[in-house]
């Protein structure tokens, strides 16, 4: 069951945090710049903490960032599930619901295991430019 989290901004009003369930939601929150650009640093702060280096173009478009992250964690996964089970503990992500994941043997596993990464990191920027 997903945690709804409740927040008060500066103005003392409630803010929700908008829940996230596929790829399509959470590419429709990464519109904003602003949000797009903090989270593009998060994932790299996060792997630079972890000894990876993920280095991109100033701006990166979208559908070429999450490709190319995807690859990153398709190659963790495959080459050095140490250092990539340290990313999970690095972003604060449930190990267990990735082991989950990847003990359903889904065809769409490295996406899957991708999105939850992403979306993990998308809530930390949220909470940080929200609150």
């Amino acid at each position: 069951m997903d945690t709804v989290w409740r927040i008060f901004n500066e103005k003392n009003s409630i803010m929700f945090l908008p829940k996230i369930t596929n790829s399509k939601e959470l590419s429709s929150q990464l519109i904003n710049p602003k949000i797009y650009l903090a989270l593009i640093q998060q994932i790299q702060k996060d792997l630079q903490l972890i000894g990876i280096d993920f280095l991109l173009e100033e701006k990166p478009l979208q559908e070429e960032f999450l490709l190319q992250f995807q690859e990153l964690i398709t190659v963790l996964i495959d080459t050095n599930f140490e250092l990539f089970l340290n990313l999970l503990y690095r972003i604060d992500l449930d190990e267990n619901k990735i082991r989950n994941l990847i003990q359903s043997q889904n065809e769409n596993l490295y996406a899957l295991i991708t999105f939850e990464i992403l979306k993990r990191e998308w809530q930390k920027v949220w909470f940080r430019l929200n609150y």
